[in-house]
């Protein structure tokens, strides 16, 4: 599999899929607007952390026709499904407050959230997460299984230790931005990222790309 330049994918991650809400430096402490240039510099907070990720995994992401992280002052979660962007209509959407960007480096769980979903059912509604134990296709959903073991084992502190979403959602951020520190507290979801999600010879073996359709493998 051939993959565009890196700086070409980043760049159209910026433009087609990470949005800045218009009213958002607005609406942030005068202290924290003063530190950016523009809505852009936001953005890129973002994907920042994901620079570290396989180009493959990002690359995936740009294709793919769902999949959007919007940045507003306070909203963070995610949120399946068609949802309102201004004039516009975004489907599976990453909320990331603006605020909680500026106060830490680490990827958003609402990102890891969105990655979670599509690579468990490519975003639909109804279906499930790749920490459910789901994937697009064999290799997915055997790493999906992996993830569900892992959590199993209750290494995640208190308390995302209580569901697998969140679980994931602490350990891909963990693992781009204290990667040793993952290590130390959860060696085994350190290994099992290391040799999958975060693995470039895993995603060119597993690479969904052909699934991307709205519809999960039939694996």
């Amino acid at each position: 599999m051939t993959l565009p330049d890196r700086d070409f994918v980043l760049r159209a991650l910026l433009r087609d899929k990470i949005h800045v809400r218009p009213e958002t430096l607005a609406r942030l402490p005068s202290a924290d607007s003063a530190r950016l240039r523009s809505p852009l510099d936001l953005a890129r907070k973002v994907l920042q952390p994901m620079e570290r990720a396989p180009l493959a995994m990002l690359d995936w992401w740009r294709l793919h026709p769902r999949g959007h992280a919007v940045i507003g002052p306070v909203d963070a979660a995610y949120a399946a499904g068609p949802q309102a962007v201004g004039r516009r209509t975004l489907d599976c959407v990453a909320w990331v407050s603006a605020r909680d960007l500026l106060a830490d480096d680490q990827l958003p769980a609402a990102v890891v959230n969105l990655f979670d979903h599509l690579l468990g059912s490519n975003g639909d509604p109804d279906g499930l997460w790749l920490s459910d134990g789901a994937g697009l296709n064999q290799l997915w959903q055997s790493a999906g299984a992996r993830i569900q073991r892992q959590f199993a084992l209750g290494y995640a502190p208190e308390p995302l230790n209580h569901h697998p979403h969140d679980y994931l959602a602490w350990g891909m951020s963990a693992f781009l931005s204290h990667r040793q520190q993952l290590n130390t507290t959860d060696p085994g979801l350190e290994r099992l990222l290391a040799t999958t999600l975060f693995d470039a010879a895993f995603w060119q073996r597993a690479n969904p790309a052909g699934d991307a359709d709205g519809q999960a493998a039939s694996g």
